[in-house]
């Protein structure tokens, strides 16, 4: 099976036909009052219409795209909350095996999902977990250092393909 993922799509329109997940954003436009929003949501909440409004708040928090496949934004529980990250006064750090678990709730268990998709932080990267019975065992490379303002990071899922379309999408243009 294939499965392309296309995370935090922030209003690509053609990505925004294929099925989605709500994220923080939308439920900011949708919940917070003006002045508590940041400026680009402050700007967007002033544009919308109630037809606009009303599809803002169809996704669901988490979508089974395939059987076995669990998509959700920040965490299945939490638009806001970074799955792989820890946020301290310092600054941002990979999570630990036990917060990823913990974070991930009763979607850890592995019983029903063996693959998890989540955006949220804007980086590409996989992480093996033990989900259900067995050994802890992380795999995959080690998540890159945050920069602040960097604009573009490091690939860190090896067989995810991001960049320039291929000849199929570009024959769509």
């Amino acid at each position: 099976m294939r499965i392309a993922v296309l995370s935090d799509v922030h209003g690509n329109l053609a990505a925004l036909d294929l099925p989605t997940v709500a994220g923080n954003h939308e439920r900011q436009l949708l919940t917070l009052p003006p002045e508590e929003m940041g400026a680009s949501d402050r700007l967007a909440h002033g544009t919308l219409d109630e037809q606009q409004r009303s599809w803002l708040a169809s996704p669901p928090a988490t979508l089974e795209p395939a059987e076995g496949v669990l998509a959700f934004h920040g965490t299945p529980t939490d638009d806001l909350a970074y799955l792989l990250d820890t946020v301290e006064a310092a600054g941002a750090r990979p999570a630990t095996e036990a917060e990823v678990l913990d974070r991930l709730g009763p979607a850890a268990d592995g019983s029903t999902w063996s693959l998890l998709l989540c955006g949220h932080t804007h980086l590409q990267r996989s992480v093996r977990l033990p989900l259900g019975e067995g050994r802890p065992h992380r795999g995959g490379p080690r998540p890159a250092r945050r920069r602040p303002g960097a604009a573009h990071r490091p690939r860190l899922t090896p067989h995810a393909r991001a960049g320039r379309p291929g000849p199929a999408m570009a024959a769509r243009r």
